[in-house]
């Protein structure tokens, strides 16, 4: 059972969530990603962006920028995940019937301009198609029961099932040309759609559909269906527009802050909540006539709000955040855990040993393969951006305004060491305990032989700034940034460069011996690029990537290596670069910054707000 680290409670009136500081950290089993290749070590239960939210008693469902379903059987305190085959956004989800275990989802594929329904019978743990629309983009769905249910998207969109999605129907509506985002029912007759200034309502299941839009003057983004005459839907800047006789007519009131409204849902008649993108949730007593602010998230954005039985409530949002109540929403609890730092670097020592470094001067280390990890002081705020691991007492850690931190008893204490500058640093490399280098703005590099005790500057013939190093020996090392690839046969006594054009912006590069290696960026306007050489850096010649790992690279050898980069991807090459494959995908909705191949079966990935990932299966999948 996960114990959360930090519990944030919110009480009314508004309090902001105010995010504990933890020291050590209590183990727990983080989240396998997509096809269980990757397991999440932080935050709990993971990472990834969440916009969609089905709940029936202490059951609950979870899925968004990701490829899986996750769900807990025992209000949040476990959890499980399931792979559903998409490449996009799950953009909405619901679950009816008895037990709840019949689910569905809806989702895009962007390449080929077909929406998708997908379902589930056996309580999410698996997912099979259930319908397939050509030039349509779903955007919502609503269920009844587990026969009953309806899809609606853009371009007047509406389809229905009245057999769990076995066979679906497109219904009419007056609304010609419209876009809906949200559908709502109560029963199998009534139910609204709304979007593109209309809202649209249903007394006979959709056979007929009729227009109700009252004079709108702020977008809608969501409804809810109290009953055959109540409804509630809310938008643009605190905007609420009401019902209580079916639709004939329509009440406005307003959430005060004008928060951009993007989900509502309604425990009973008298009893609401609604959530922005801005972090806010706002609840009403009286049936929407007035709302007040409960909560206020200071570090994510809220995508969904769901009641569940016996006050229960789940909102989720941006960043794997999620929150309960269990009064109703009049007090919220924070589940989702652990620190959201930007990490920068990872280094391992062995597959239990080793440290993450990023942000505001954060290092934390672990010593059982990232099921604790405890947060040692630095002294300092910089940000840090890389780490050079030799064991598992000794690690080096480099940032901004000069910093070199130094430790040799495991992290225990970080001593600050001499740089003589007071530029970022960007990267550092050891290879033992007395030879390292450092590289950083302004094409600095700084070389040590007395383990950083006294550090010197030696000349890299380029002002560009140098965004990665790597020595294979005391004599062989490179260094790559903006428009520089370097090499020294001598330890740096002297830097050769190998000319590049100045779009090329270098962000790593991997030796695994005086021969053979690479490095990976960007050219021009965001264009992946990886580079090999087999003569030391001499020469380059262009491997093709195709994805956009393009963050971090380790080469274990002249055939296998691993890159990272945006959206979660990572990839793998068996055959020297002449073909990567794409990995599962990791985190969708996380950049990775840095990894770290600790054998051929384990490693570490690390990236934005806070992600920690492992595998311990090559980063394959687990069957």
């Amino acid at each position: 059972m996960h114990t959360p680290r930090r519990v944030l409670v919110v009480t009314a009136p508004l309090i902001a969530l105010i995010a504990l500081i933890v020291f050590a950290v209590p183990a727990y089993a983080g989240l396998p990603g997509p096809q269980g290749a990757w397991t999440w070590l932080n935050p709990f239960p993971q990472g990834n962006g969440l916009g969609a939210v089905a709940v029936d008693g202490d059951h609950v469902w979870l899925t968004g920028n990701t490829q899986a379903v996750y769900s807990s059987a025992d209000a949040g305190a476990t959890w499980t995940a399931a792979d559903v085959d998409v490449d996009t956004v799950i953009l909405d989800m619901d679950f009816a019937g008895a037990g709840s275990t019949h689910g569905w989802l809806v989702n895009n594929d962007d390449w080929t301009g077909t929406a998708h329904v997908l379902s589930t019978t056996d309580g999410g743990a698996t997912w099979q198609p259930s319908l397939d629309a050509p030039q349509h983009s779903f955007q919502a769905c609503d269920f009844v029961d587990a026969l009953t249910g309806w899809v609606v998207g853009e371009g007047n969109s509406i389809f229905a099932t009245t057999d769990g999605g076995v066979s679906w129907n497109p219904q009419a509506t007056p609304a010609t040309g419209a876009s809906f985002v949200d559908v709502g029912f109560f029963d199998t007759d009534n139910g609204w759609a709304i979007g593109d200034w209309a809202i649209v309502h249903t007394s006979d299941g959709g056979a007929t559909w009729q227009e109700q839009t009252p004079a709108l003057d702020r977008w809608l983004y969501a409804i809810a269906a109290g009953d055959a005459t109540h409804a509630w839907a809310v938008g643009d800047a605190g905007y609420v527009v009401r019902t209580t006789d079916g639709g004939t007519t329509w009440l406005k009131s307003e959430v005060p802050g004008g928060h951009p409204l993007v989900a509502v849902d309604f425990a009973d008649l008298q009893t609401g909540l609604a959530v922005s993108y801005d972090g806010t949730i706002a609840r009403t007593a009286d049936g929407g006539a007035t709302w007040s602010d409960v909560a206020q998230i200071q570090d994510g954005s809220l995508r969904a709000v769901r009641f569940g039985s016996g006050g229960r409530v789940w909102a989720v949002g941006t960043n794997g955040l999620l929150l309960t109540s269990t009064d109703a929403g009049v007090n919220w609890t924070r589940l989702d855990d652990g620190p959201d730092t930007k990490y920068t670097g990872v280094g391992f020592a062995n597959p239990s040993s080793g440290w993450v470094v990023g942000d505001d001067g954060r290092i934390m280390r672990t010593e059982d393969g990232g099921g604790n990890w405890t947060q040692q002081p630095s002294d300092t705020g910089a940000d840090l951006s890389g780490i050079a691991v030799r064991s598992g007492a000794r690690a080096w850690a480099v940032g901004e305004d000069g910093h070199i931190l130094f430790t040799r008893d495991g992290g225990a204490d970080w001593t600050h060491q001499r740089s003589g500058t007071n530029g970022g640093l960007m990267a550092v490399a050891f290879v033992d305990r007395h030879w390292g280098w450092v590289v950083g703005e302004d094409g600095l590099v700084l070389c040590t032989t007395d383990g950083g005790r006294h550090w010197a500057r030696q000349r890299s013939g380029t002002r560009s700034t140098l965004q990665a190093v790597a020595f294979v020996d005391r004599r062989h090392g490179w260094a790559a940034g903006a428009g520089a690839l370097l090499r020294t046969t001598d330890g740096g006594d002297h830097w050769a460069t190998t000319p590049q054009p100045p779009e090329r912006v270098f962000l790593d590069l991997s030796f695994v011996d005086a021969s053979y290696g690479w490095v990976i960026g960007t050219e021009g306007l965001g264009g992946d690029l990886i580079l090999a050489t087999t003569n030391g850096g001499r020469t380059w010649t262009r491997q093709a990537l195709g994805f956009d790992a393009n963050q971090s690279i380790e080469m274990v050898s002249r055939t296998e290596g691993w890159i990272a980069g945006y959206w979660g991807l990572i990839g793998k090459t068996t055959d020297g670069g002449g073909t990567w494959n794409m990995l599962p995908q990791a985190c969708p909705g996380q950049i990775l910054l840095s990894l770290d191949v600790v054998n051929p079966s384990a490693a570490y990935a690390v990236g934005t707000f806070g992600s920690i990932l492992k595998t311990t299966s090559g980063g394959q999948p687990v069957p």
